[in-house]
């Protein structure tokens, strides 16, 4: 696996996020329904 895709691998799946309060991003899409944004 080269760099940059261990980074998103540990960005995504292990590094917390503040904007999360403190989730990953995987944990918090696999909680919450996707919500489409619909062009007006």
């Amino acid at each position: 696996m080269s760099g940059i895709s261990r980074w998103i691998g540990y960005y995504n799946a292990d590094r917390p996020h503040s904007a999360f309060a403190g989730r990953t991003p995987d944990e918090v899409y696999a909680s919450e329904p996707m919500m489409e944004k619909l062009a007006a």
